[in-house]
């Protein structure tokens, strides 16, 4: 409430709270200071990106953040640039994935998807895709690009839209 994040993670090592409580401590900060800033009209990519290394530095040597919720929180107030800064620092492909399909940022999406090499991955961003009513053409152009996502591509056209199977 206060903003003493400080105190509040001087205390949670006081105290041995498990590593997600002090994790939580240091999200809540990064995303205070993504605010701070946005109010104080730092909204440059310059600005952003150094913002982003200042968040990496503080929490870099933490196991258990998550930089894909501070990611969330910088999408939510409009900086993408911080936001991408913070993903490339993200571990877990699934957190990343999300935020990416929230920012609408396909072809990032359908990279790290097929970077993790994860079926399932892919297959949640080929039906992201479809239900945000891409252009067809446009999907299969992005598709089209790696056999793994073709593959999986043309299994999603049999089961779900034999139809366009046919024009593919």
């Amino acid at each position: 409430t206060y903003q003493l994040y400080y105190i509040a993670e001087e205390v949670c090592k006081f105290l041995g709270f498990s590593p997600k409580l002090t994790s939580q401590v240091y999200v809540n900060w990064a995303c205070a200071k993504i605010e701070s800033t946005h109010e104080a009209g730092e909204n440059s990519e310059q600005q952003q990106e150094n913002l982003a290394n200042v968040i990496y530095e503080k929490l870099k040597n933490e196991n258990t953040i998550s930089f894909a919720e501070i990611a969330k929180k910088a999408v939510e107030i409009g900086k993408d640039h911080l936001a991408r800064k913070l993903l490339d620092k993200e571990k877990s492909f699934s957190k990343k994935l999300q935020v990416l399909l929230e920012m609408k940022d396909y072809l990032s999406s359908l990279r790290e998807a097929i970077y993790s090499r994860d079926p399932n991955l892919i297959e949640m961003v080929i039906f992201k895709m479809q239900r945000d009513n891409l252009p067809e053409q446009s999907v299969w152009t992005l598709l089209s690009k790696t056999p793994l996502s073709k593959k999986l591509l043309l299994e999603y056209l049999k089961n779900f839209k034999p139809e366009s199977l046919n024009v593919f």
